[in-house]
Order: C-alpha cells, then structure tokens, then sequence
C-alpha cells in the first residue's frame, strides 16, 4: 500500500511503510521525555489513525516536546514509537519512516533568497525525489495551500501568513503518511485561517495529521480528536463534542462550549 499519488516520486525503489494492516500508522508506548532533571512527557502511550489530531496545552505542557519526539524517531526518549508497526532503529528503517513523515515547526526557518517554489522542491529532495519531478510535486503542493501563483516570488518578501502556507506545503510535499504541524494558524489572519484547515481537511482521510494549537476554534472546527496535554501527562482524549459536553451547566459567558470544556479540565488538574 502506497501514500504517494504522483507515482514513485519520492523513492524510485519504494516499499510500503505499513507492515501489517492491523498495526495503527503512529503509536506511542510509554513514550518519556527527560530534560535534566525535568519530567517533561511522563509516559504517554497513544494510538494514532488517519484523521486530525489537535493538541490542546498551555505553555509548558509539553506539546512541541511530544511532536518533536516523534519527528526524531524516538531518540533520547524512554518507551518507543513505532510507524505502523515498524520501529525505526536501523538507518534505512528511518530512511523509510522520513520518507513519508511532513514536520512544520513552530519557527520555521528558510532561505530567503530561495524562490517559493524552489523552498519546497528543496525540501522534496531532501525527502528523496528524483530531479526529474521536483517541479512538478512542488507545484501539486503549492496548489494545495493556493500559493501557485506564487512561485517565483522570494519567500523573504513575502507576508507572515504566507511564508506559514510555504512552510505547509514544503510540509505535504510527498504527500506525507504523518503530518506533524506545531502552532500552524500563528500569523494567519481569519481569511488564511480557512484556507489552512480546508487543505489539511483535504489531507485527513490519508494522513496522520497531529496538530497542536492554542486556538481551540481551530480545533474544534478542524479536529476528529482533541488531546489535553499539561505537565507531560494526558488529562483528556476524545472527540471535540465529548470536550464541550463538559462545559453543560456552567456559564459560558463569552467563551465557546469548547472553550469551557478546555477550562474546566485545566482546572479540576490544577493543585488545590
């Protein structure tokens, strides 16, 4: 079983990354993340199917943490990750997982004198592109987060809201298996916002999209599943509807049921 839609675009000799078709394409057991002498994920074990992942948290929580973790494989982390089924602990194990693993970071950096479309046919060969087809992924890419009449133009000249889609589409070039999005919206006004979450719903139904966030619109408008995350530990995991049953009977005052739900867990996690 193959991600790739534009033929062998990204590995002339590909094998498919699912080992068996009961394995879930992410897992998570007993994943532990140590900085010092600082707890920062505590044992997190988690099964991930293809739709969208929206991880809720306030600064600290150990979001960007956790995707970092997973984008590195595991490494320097206790318990394991696995990506359906396989175990990424030999160079061409690895090789394989990034392949079909897409990571926009909180920061993301790029070269300024690169073009747009040179920024993403970049990062498609870092992912093992043959030359002959970079143009042509790039401009599939490009056109998934409407940037492709954009190509030529410097990405450092561009606005905040659009080097955000440039850092998207280098993202789904590849058309990635895993899609790891830390903070994606920031920067985006309400109009790029939409734009945004209609690309990554047009991805939901063949990748495993993990996106943490702030904005709990964001999430409750985009997301099939909404984890809480705070102090490296789990306090909830279900569907955005569950989390808004949550807030029934309170006074919503100006805040969204989702919102409510979100407050009410930070609360009843908080020390008294």
């Amino acid at each position: 079983m193959y991600f790739l839609d534009i033929g062998e675009q990204c590995q002339r000799d590909a094998q498919p990354l699912l080992e068996t078709r009961n394995e879930a394409p992410l897992s998570l057991d007993h994943f532990t993340v140590r900085r010092q002498r600082r707890l920062i994920l505590d044992g997190i074990t988690l099964d991930f199917q293809f739709g969208v992942t929206a991880i809720l948290g306030p600064n600290g929580a150990g979001k960007t943490t956790l995707l970092e973790a997973i984008v590195s494989l595991g490494r320097r982390c206790d318990g394991e990750v696995r990506f359906s089924g396989l175990q990424p602990t030999t160079i061409r194990s690895r090789r394989r997982v990034l392949e079909r693993l897409g990571f926009m970071p909180q920061d993301w950096e790029f070269i300024p004198g690169y073009t747009v479309a040179e920024t993403v046919e970049y990062a498609a060969w870092l992912k093992g592109a043959h030359s002959r087809r970079l143009s042509e992924m790039a401009q599939a890419a490009l056109g998934n987060v409407n940037l492709a009449g954009e190509s030529d133009r410097k990405v450092g000249r561009l606005s905040g809201g659009m080097r955000q889609r440039v850092g998207l589409a280098e993202a789904l070039v590849c058309e990635p298996e895993i899609l790891v999005l830390d903070e994606p919206t920031v920067g985006l006004d309400p109009e790029q916002r939409i734009e945004f979450r209609s690309a990554l719903r047009a991805r939901s139904d063949q990748s495993v999209i993990l996106m943490s966030t702030h904005l709990t619109e964001d999430a409750g408008l985009l997301a099939d599943r909404i984890i809480v995350l705070a102090k490296g530990r789990i306090l909830f995991d279900g569907a955005p509807d569950e989390l808004e049953t949550l807030a029934y009977g309170d006074d919503a005052g100006h805040s969204s049921l989702l919102e409510q739900g979100y407050i009410k867990i930070m609360r009843a996690s908080a020390p008294s």
